[in-house]
């Protein structure tokens, strides 16, 4: 968690919130990575995480996925931004309104080097053969969009 959402978090606890957070579609040979979560050990997710104050989403973006999985990410293309229309409530009982820009991306290197404290594991499956998903509503959303191609995109 960011350290914005940490201080926002001392002031409201667990009442519900934004939380602004850019994701990378990481494809390789028709397979999307995704990393499993420590909060969510069931689940599956696109890797990103939350914006800090004063930084725009490609370079939250590139931090994240630095810090998750030790990846550096060349960012290809922006597909879109995806609004929760449901709240989503963590183990912990934070609750948030999750708004999601994602974009398209390669990577430099082939070795991940997960966080353990935040991540379990990274793996790429094939886009027609999917994971249980964290949040599945919104990313089986951004899979088809990506699969038909669409850019842009407000959901």
């Amino acid at each position: 968690m960011s350290n914005y959402i940490s201080r926002i978090r001392s002031k409201v606890g667990h009442e519900p919130i934004f939380f602004n957070v850019a994701c990378a579609l990481i494809i390789k040979d028709g397979k999307v990575l995704l990393q499993k979560r420590s909060d969510a050990l069931d689940e599956w997710a696109i890797p990103g995480g939350g914006l800090e104050i004063g930084e725009d989403a490609e370079t939250c973006l590139r931090r994240e996925i630095f810090e998750e999985m030790g990846l550096e990410i060349n960012i290809e293309k922006f597909q879109g931004v995806y609004i929760s229309n449901n709240m989503h409530t963590f183990p912990n009982g934070d609750i948030c309104h999750i708004i999601s820009y994602i974009f398209i991306c390669t990577v430099n290197s082939e070795k991940i080097i997960p966080d353990k404290k935040e991540i379990l594991g990274a793996k790429y499956f094939n886009l027609s053969n999917l994971p249980l998903l964290f949040r599945p509503q919104q990313s089986l959303k951004i899979f088809e969009d990506f699969k038909a191609d669409l850019t842009g995109v407000i959901r």
